[in-house]
């Protein structure tokens, strides 16, 4: 696997399990809810940075900002970024496999140079 799937996969699956570790510690500290909750990624960009949440929301008009990011802001950033690097493997895989019925074999990309 090349070098950029597995640090792009490494990257989302760094994020998703730094976001659960954040919804893990907001549940520990409210310790009168007995049921763990995964928070959406629009909570978090709203809660810790409201003056870019509301730079966004100005850049882009309200309706814009309503039609495009709130379904994604919606989603959580745990199942997002899980989502992705299962996405970034599964189209990797399928371009290997086209690539192979295509005819086009494994490339073999070590060069051995030798010195005359």
């Amino acid at each position: 696997m090349p070098f950029g799937i597995k640090f792009f996969c490494f990257l989302f699956v760094m994020i998703a399990l730094g976001d659960l570790a954040h919804d893990y510690y907001i549940w520990s500290l409210d310790q009168q809810t007995q049921v763990f909750s995964i928070v959406p990624m629009g909570w978090s960009f709203k809660h810790y940075l409201p003056e870019e949440h509301q730079m966004l929301i100005d850049t882009l008009s309200p309706e814009t900002f309503n039609m495009l990011l709130t379904p994604i802001l919606a989603l959580p950033a745990a199942f997002l970024f899980a989502g992705l690097t299962v996405f970034l493997v599964a189209a990797y895989f399928l371009v290997k496999m086209v690539s192979l019925a295509r005819g086009g074999g494994v490339k073999d990309t070590s060069y051995d140079y030798k010195r005359r």
